[in-house]
């Protein structure tokens, strides 16, 4: 052994002294003990703060300036949620997996130190960099947004709602709904501390609001917060006079939320007559709507912003205004005055009703609902001009009737009159005051009907008509002795014969029968002429402004009354004059009786 130490020394002099050295120390590299490392970590989140629901991807962004990465660490708290060499890909993060709360996300990389020592070259001496970010997560539903209050505030409707508590928001909504339907979104918000909302557009009525949640973008994730009934009441009309013109003036109540409203319409329909007028106050006008119905009207408030759906929508208040006169009644279906009597009687398709003529009330009906039927156009109740002959078609059978009491009084069935069964309809057109009823027996399969002159005293038909038209039109006279079937007119021989009139087709259909005097008229345009019935003599004549499209006869002072291009005009037979002139409402019905002219539920003076 010791002979090898000295060849050994030896070879390491050679080697020294072959070693070009010098102590410059140009072939060797300062370590910089502290070195700088300039890096950049971000997430997409952007905040130091990541509120997460669901699944959400992260998507982390590295960069290192001078610097060789080794590998990398995601940790979520205590966990490590992914591990790998090089820099990290997009991660899809499913926050369902941990309980809601706060938990700490760290991206950790490892990285060259930036020494430069042979260590630092083989990851002896690594630096770890590393960025930390807190993350919520909320995955249970959202709270609902319940709305504390809406009062009006300086002419418009301010809703208010507690602040939203939750951290985790996309939006919520707020809509307004009217009678359950007409949901309509009115504004979205984003921002948690947004508490109020004014609605501009809203003038009244019942609605409701409530606020949607969306914890996040998708739309079946969503609460719903308690609805808030609300009802400001829509303005209406608070009073109707008519002034001495019979123009009527309106006057209604303004909306306290005045700076929502545009302007108010007035609109009134009376039969097919509709008209409207647009205010901005609080009192308008109509002219002289006519007598003889009430009218509906409609006060509309138009806002001055109008929702997307107020065409189906649209806010206003129905009243129906009386027409003018004294009120009477109502009474629904046919009036028809027994001077004579003084008595008026109601005939409907439900009840006969009598009404004393002073007092205007009613002081026997008799309730026959489902004993008539309803057919429009057909009479089934008849009067006599003297008030004392009455007859009703109940059950397909004729009762006679006491015209003070409406107890029925004796029956007789069609087959006993008349001997046939053979109709599909009947009808009882008229009555004379000697008891001669007119039965109508119709045939709907080719609406044909035929009129028997029944003399309820003998129980024996004395007169046969066929119509064609419909419904069935059939008059007689007070005495029995003149019949009118449609263009038909017949008069009573003293052989029990009946004699057709001859005259003009325009004659016959304008033809009426005097209810107290033997008497006919005819309408030939402008002027009425009455002739006696057994003679053909001419006993008055009267000249009308306008030609009368209908004309009656009051029996108890003898006026004459028609309608023409919506008036009512009454004349005095005996001298000519026009006594009254009289606008009527377009769907109105009038009657004259004594003194006065009668609709279904208001009265006035002649």
């Amino acid at each position: 052994m010791k002979q090898l130490i000295l060849p050994f020394l030896m070879a390491l002099v050679c080697l020294l002294f072959s070693c070009d050295y010098s102590p410059s120390g140009k072939h060797f590299e300062e370590i910089d003990p502290e070195p700088q490392i300039v890096a950049a970590i971000s997430l997409n989140a952007q905040q130091d703060t990541v509120l997460v629901r669901g699944g959400t991807l992260l998507k982390f962004e590295v960069s290192m300036l001078g610097h060789k990465t080794f590998g990398y660490q995601i940790r979520f708290d205590k966990w490590v949620l992914e591990e790998a060499e090089g820099l990290p890909d997009d991660l899809w993060f499913v926050s369902t997996q941990f309980p809601d709360g706060y938990y700490t996300l760290q991206l950790a990389v490892l990285t060259t130190s930036g020494t430069g020592s042979l260590a630092d070259k083989y990851k002896l001496e690594a630096a770890e960099v590393y960025r930390t970010w807190v993350v919520y997560i909320d995955n249970t539903p959202a709270s609902p947004i319940a709305i504390s209050s809406i009062t009006p505030e300086d002419g418009r409707l301010k809703i208010e709602w507690q602040p939203y508590k939750r951290k985790v928001l996309n939006k919520f909504e707020l809509y307004r709904s009217k009678n359950g339907y007409n949901r309509e979104l009115l504004a979205t918000f984003t921002n948690p501390a947004h508490t109020s909302w004014i609605d501009s557009t809203y003038v009244g009525g019942p609605v409701t609001y409530d606020v949607i949640t969306y914890p996040d973008a998708y739309s079946y994730n969503r609460t719903y917060g308690p609805a808030y009934a609300y009802h400001l009441p829509l303005p209406s009309i608070a009073q109707s006079t008519f002034d001495k013109d019979n123009n009527l003036i309106l006057s209604f109540n303004a909306s306290p939320l005045y700076n929502n409203v545009k302007h108010y319409e007035l609109s009134y329909t009376n039969g097919m007559h509709s008209e409207s007028i647009t205010v901005t106050d609080t009192v308008a006008s109509f002219q002289d709507p006519g007598f003889g119905s009430n009218l509906e009207l409609k006060l509309y408030t138009y806002p001055n912003i109008q929702p997307k759906n107020w065409s189906n929508n649209q806010a206003y208040t129905k009243t129906t205004v009386p027409g003018y006169g004294t009120a009477w009644g109502p009474y629904a279906g046919t009036l028809v005055p027994s001077p004579l009597t003084n008595l008026i009687y109601s005939f409907s398709y439900d009840y006969l009703k009598i009404i004393d003529a002073s007092t205007l009330k009613v002081t026997h009906e008799r309730d026959i609902r489902n004993l008539q039927g309803i057919s429009p156009g057909i009479t089934k109740t008849v009067l006599s001009k003297n008030g004392r002959q009455l007859y009703s078609l109940l059950n397909g059978v004729i009762h006679k009737l006491d015209p003070a009491t409406l107890q029925t009084v004796e029956t007789f069935s069609i087959w006993e009159l008349l001997g046939t069964s053979s109709y599909s309809g009947l009808s009882l057109s008229a009555v004379s005051d000697n008891s001669r009823l007119l039965v109508t027996t119709i045939n709907t399969w080719n609406y044909t009907s035929k009129v028997h002159v029944v003399d309820m005293a003998l129980k024996k038909v004395v007169a046969d008509a066929t119509l064609t038209s419909y419904p069935p039109e059939a008059k007689i006279s007070p005495d029995g002795n003149a019949l009118k079937v449609g263009t038909t007119v017949l008069t009573a021989q003293a052989d029990g014969s009946w004699q057709a009139l001859s005259m003009s087709e325009q004659d016959k259909a304008a033809l009426a029968f005097h209810p107290i005097k033997p008497w006919y008229a005819v309408k030939r345009s402008n002027s009425i002429t009455f002739y006696a019935i057994a003679s053909g003599a001419v006993e008055r004549s009267v000249t009308t402004e306008a030609a009368l499209t209908s004309y009656e006869i009051d029996a108890e002072s003898g006026y004459l009354y028609g309608f023409a291009n919506g008036m009512l005009y009454v004349y005095n037979i005996g001298t000519g004059q026009l006594k009254r002139k009289l606008k009527m409402a377009p769907s109105g019905t009038a009657f004259l009786y004594k003194n006065r002219i009668y609709s279904q539920d208001r009265y006035i003076s002649l």
